[in-house]
């Protein structure tokens, strides 16, 4: 056993120079691949409703405020954003970073919300001189991390489908996607939801 485990680690240690070398082409070539990523879709400004279809790497945050009947608001801090990477050609994860959510209601509790990621795969895409339009598939999670019921009662998962289409200095850009628990979906349900979003403004790169 011992002659095989030597055997092993020898094999290993013949390896890393070329697990070495492999791992300084790829981030070497990080921006490369962004920007070639980038090239090949459509330049058009971020919606701030829903998820642009569009691969993008940044590090985005919002500020969400909602007013109820009485007046009183609702702060989110981040809306769930976070880090995006494009750490492929064609696909983008991001690191969604907790909410936080402050009520503004002394009979309600503030907290995180939940943990969330989600996988982009670019399916057809074509810049402006080229068609100017794209199609991605995406794959969301979100984990049942958020404090005094400020989240999901369970995880949930999000496959979702983005679409956009460019008409000169104007593009139209959507999603379609469908919000799956994991559990009591009897209770929970499982609801589909659209979003559009219309733009005529400056494009950016």
């Amino acid at each position: 056993m011992s002659k095989i485990r030597s055997i092993g680690v020898m094999f290993v240690l013949c390896l890393m120079p070329t697990l070495a070398s492999t791992q300084d082409g790829y981030f070497a070539n990080w921006f490369a691949r962004v920007d070639k990523t980038k090239d090949e879709q459509p330049h058009w400004v971020t919606p701030l409703a829903t998820t642009t279809p569009r691969l993008e790497e940044e590090y985005r945050y919002d500020q969400l405020w909602q007013e109820n009947a009485k007046g009183v608001t609702t702060d989110n801090y981040d809306g769930g954003k976070g880090l995006e990477l494009i750490p492929f050609e064609k696909v983008e994860v991001i690191f969604n970073i907790p909410p936080y959510i402050a009520h503004n209601n002394p009979k309600v509790q503030d907290g995180f919300g939940d943990i969330a990621f989600l996988v982009k795969y670019r399916l057809l895409s074509a810049n402006e001189q080229h068609g100017n339009y794209i199609l991605t598939a995406f794959l969301g999670w979100s984990l049942p991390t958020g404090q005094y019921q400020n989240g999901a009662l369970h995880a949930v998962i999000t496959p979702t489908l983005a679409y956009g289409k460019g008409f000169g200095g104007f593009d139209l850009q959507g999603t379609l996607g469908a919000a799956l628990p994991t559990a009591d979906t009897s209770i929970l349900g499982r609801p589909f939801s659209t979003a559009r979003f219309e733009n005529s403004g400056p494009k950016w790169s």
